[in-house]
């Protein structure tokens, strides 16, 4: 059975949880003339920890709404954060990157890509 679980504010998106790990990601999104929340499509998401994070600065905070609204055009977007249950530190809800990360893809394709592209 999959349950959404609220990912932390002022980001109103959902985890998609399965047998206690993160299976996908519902973005939400509020309907403020209708007062309605509605769900868009499942996508798979990543989940990059941040150590020591639990008194996080609003600076921070501001950083990653920006990245949210901002970022996915030729960076992995970052739709949110959350908190890991286990230690109370911050999560970054990211875009998963099928191809791996950026070192693989550079020592995978290095010769085939031009200098713009890396």
């Amino acid at each position: 059975m999959t349950e959404c679980t609220p990912a932390s504010a002022p980001f109103r998106h959902y985890l998609i949880v399965r047998s206690g790990l993160i299976h996908g990601y519902c973005p939400l999104r509020l309907d403020y003339l209708k007062d309605v929340w509605e769900r868009k499509a499942q996508i798979d998401v990543c989940l990059k920890g941040l150590d020591n994070s639990k008194d996080i600065e609003q600076e921070f905070l501001e950083e990653v709404n920006n990245q949210h609204k901002h970022g996915g055009d030729s960076a992995i977007a970052i739709y949110g954060i959350t908190k890991n249950p286990k230690d109370a530190n911050y999560m970054m809800v990211m875009e998963y990157a099928k191809q791996g990360s950026l070192r693989k893809l550079l020592d995978s394709k290095f010769g085939e890509l031009d200098w713009f592209s890396k």
